[in-house]
């Protein structure tokens, strides 16, 4: 059975289009909430990533890791690769980057259900990151009970028709 915490791309094209009158009614508010990586031996999930330098869009809380704490660096890039696909509304290559990576983004689904959406009002608008944080910084070396949480907040905001 298909629901929105296990969604084949069939049924994520199926509950778009069932959405997308709703998505067009400027009465309507969406809210989808997700937090990003979920780091640590409690959630099966400790890869460690290079940090590497990737822009960061100007997205306030991020490289505060610093080289002091390289797991959180490592974690905020593969983060950042994900943020980055979503500002690009890369459906396609947000879903090929959670199969490679398999980060543990615990919204991914509403959030490919998102670039669904928005897939089919390319132009009309934009998506952009207004925070980005960590639980914890873990230091050089985490013990095997340390873990952490990223958490970002976007808007998705529709473009005015006179500059589309």
């Amino acid at each position: 059975k298909e629901r929105v915490g296990r969604l084949s791309q069939q049924a994520c094209a199926l509950f778009a289009r069932h959405l997308e009158p709703f998505f067009d009614d400027p009465n309507t508010l969406f809210v989808i909430s997700s937090d990003f990586c979920h780091w640590g031996a409690r959630f099966r999930y400790q890869p460690l990533v290079d940090a590497r330098p990737m822009p960061n869009f100007g997205v306030p809380g991020m490289g505060l890791a610093g080289c002091a704490n390289p797991v959180n660096a490592g974690i905020e890039a593969l983060d950042l690769r994900g943020i980055d696909l979503i500002c690009r509304q890369d459906g396609k290559g947000f879903l090929q980057y959670l199969e490679a990576e398999g980060n543990t983004i615990c919204g991914q689904n509403p959030i490919r259900l998102l670039l669904k959406v928005l897939a089919n009002r390319q132009g009309h608008f934009s998506v952009r990151f207004l925070h980005y944080s960590q639980s914890r910084l873990l230091g050089t070396m985490p013990g095997p009970n340390d873990s952490s949480v990223s958490y970002a907040a976007a808007i998705c905001e529709a473009v005015p028709a006179s500059i589309r």
